[in-house]
């Protein structure tokens, strides 16, 4: 089985300039790290995916609306935690229940993404007539490393006394399930999704490795991904590289019907992203926000909010200083922050998107 080159081991042969931060028109080959792009093997875009509801909707069910309402990713190199202990604690760490479910500690992962889609649903069952209004969020985790899939089988099958069933095999993973659980475990991946009443865990993990390697995996057919659509590919293009990586698409903010406080100026706002690139005490940040109309992505405006809102206690941008915002040429309209802050104040903090 092909064995990909680990983000450690690509440093260690003298790759690229790790501490290359930025946007669109990022020069070499920083698109090669993960986080940072691509469909390179290392890259998280093409795990990214954007299905409709209909794709995971169990048998029985039939949809007579829906309404898209967000998806969201979270990536995070695990190592970094333990290189800067001196500046950040355990607590940075997430997805441990993820890491346990295939007994495999933080130190054995390259990185670990996490992302879920919520939609309202009126649905209608088909059996029983009845209608059901519902909010869909199927999970999905993804870690990254070198593995031994011998090893996490029988964990597996032992720690679920028995419940845990093999179901045979696709695009070299071996398939396991559990309840509402579904696990996929290859020597280099290890995927878990999960479904509930309405969503078909079977569905949700085939659609995330078809959108990865399958013949549709190019976004050509069925199987979308968030560089597919216009807004989330944008945001995705300008979101700079880091070890703590997130990212938030949603239909457009109306600040008077969803007040924020202070962020009036999210009118129009479709998505956000920020990227932390950890050095010692300080953190370099890129934060993109993507607007749904050209005339609301106001540079002063933005930075008007960053400068209210990065005292040492504020959510949004503690401690950021030497920064500069810059805007996109292309539409969607995108304005990329890039500045640098207090490790112990920025990573961790909410950054200027939802409640993530």
């Amino acid at each position: 089985m092909k064995q990909y080159t680990s983000r450690r081991e690509f440093i260690r042969t003298g790759g690229c300039c790790l501490t290359a931060l930025g946007t669109v028109g990022l020069a070499g080959c920083a698109s090669s790290f993960p986080g940072t792009g691509g469909d390179d093997d290392d890259g998280i875009d093409p795990w990214l995916v954007d299905p409709e509801p209909s794709a995971f909707v169990r048998e029985g069910y039939e949809i007579e609306a829906h309404e898209f309402r967000e998806r969201r990713f979270r990536y995070q190199e695990p190592s970094v935690v333990l290189e800067y202990d001196d500046h950040l604690s355990s607590d940075e760490l997430w997805g441990r229940l993820v890491r346990d479910a295939f007994n495999v500690p933080a130190m054995e992962v390259d990185w670990q993404l996490y992302q879920h889609v919520d939609w309202w649903l009126d649905l209608y069952n088909v059996d029983n007539g009845a209608d059901v209004d519902e909010t869909l969020q199927p999970e999905i985790h993804v870690l990254a490393g070198s593995f031994d899939p011998e090893e996490i089988a029988t964990y597996l099958e032992d720690d679920s006394n028995g419940d845990v069933v093999s179901v045979g095999s696709v695009h070299g993973f071996d398939r396991y399930e559990l309840g509402s659980f579904r696990f996929a475990v290859r020597d280099d991946y290890l995927v878990q999704t999960r479904g509930d009443v309405w969503i078909d865990p079977d569905a949700v993990l085939e659609y995330v490795l078809d959108a990865r390697w399958g013949e549709d995996g190019d976004g050509s057919g069925n199987t979308r991904r968030w560089t597919d659509d216009d807004r989330a590919g944008a945001l995705l293009a300008e979101r700079g590289s880091g070890q703590f990586v997130r990212g938030t698409v949603f239909p457009p903010v109306d600040p008077v019907e969803e007040p924020a406080y202070d962020w009036e100026w999210q009118t129009d706002l479709v998505g956000t992203s920020r990227a932390l690139e950890v050095d010692g005490a300080t953190t370099d940040v890129v934060d993109a926000v993507c607007y749904d109309s050209e005339a609301d992505a106001e540079r002063e405006a933005f930075r008007d909010f960053v400068d209210a809102n990065r005292d040492v206690d504020d959510e949004a941008f503690p401690t950021l200083e030497e920064y500069d915002v810059e805007r996109s040429e292309e539409f969607p309209a995108v304005l990329v922050l890039e500045g640098t802050a207090r490790t112990g104040s920025i990573v961790g903090s909410r950054g200027p998107e939802r409640e993530f």
